[in-house]
């Protein structure tokens, strides 16, 4: 029973980490418990722990008086969180090139060629879904058990913004997504000759978003 219950609080802390990285439970928004919890059929008790989870995590906001909401980001942390991910993700490529193999190369460039299908306001959701497997693929190459969730932590916050913006009037034009694509195969192009210095430039013109 406790293996299904915990089962079933993952299920739920995924649906609801969802909702809130493409923005369908938007910043300051209650988290509606006893409509998640009807929708899988279950007590409001997973449905708790998912959100003591997320909670934990910095995507949802606790007080003593009042509901769990999701935790609104500032500009200021969201450059923060930028910062932090240029130093990581460079880190995270310098490894790559050091223990990437020739199939992990084709799954890069497979996915790369299969995001720029998708350089579109009409796909957005397919794009960065790519674009995060992406990323997560490079960042598996890390094998520090400390450094790793907290990579993958900053990641999730970051996509919890990014997703947003993408999703706004200033980013849904196709000269950004062909800009982030663009950059996409330079970087591949970085780590299948191992030119660290290449890499770190593209990263950092990646991480800086705002033209």
């Amino acid at each position: 029973m406790k293996k299904k219950s915990d089962t079933l609080a993952n299920r739920i802390y995924n649906y609801i980490k969802k909702a809130i990285i493409k923005n369908e439970i938007k910043p300051n928004q209650k988290i509606p418990e006893k409509k998640i919890a009807s929708l899988f059929n279950s007590s409001i008790t997973p449905v708790r722990e998912a959100i003591l989870r997320l909670a934990a995590e910095g995507f949802i906001e606790m007080s003593p008086n009042r509901s769990p909401v999701v935790k609104e980001t500032t500009i200021e942390d969201y450059l923060e969180l930028q910062e932090a991910l240029l130093l990581l993700d460079n880190y995270a490529c310098t490894l790559a090139m050091r223990e990437i193999t020739q199939k992990d190369t084709q799954r890069l460039r497979d996915m790369t060629i299969e995001m720029g299908k998708y350089c579109n306001k009409d796909s957005i959701d397919k794009y960065l879904e790519i674009n995060y497997k992406i990323h997560q693929l490079i960042f598996s190459f890390v094998k520090n058990k400390y450094l790793y969730p907290l990579l993958i932590r900053l990641w999730d916050e970051y996509k919890k913004n990014f997703h947003k913006v993408l999703q706004s009037q200033y980013f849904i034009h196709s000269e950004y997504f062909n800009r982030f694509y663009k950059l996409h195969k330079e970087l591949l192009k970085s780590i299948e000759t191992k030119d660290i210095s290449l890499m770190k430039n593209i990263i950092k013109k990646h991480w800086v978003m705002f033209p």
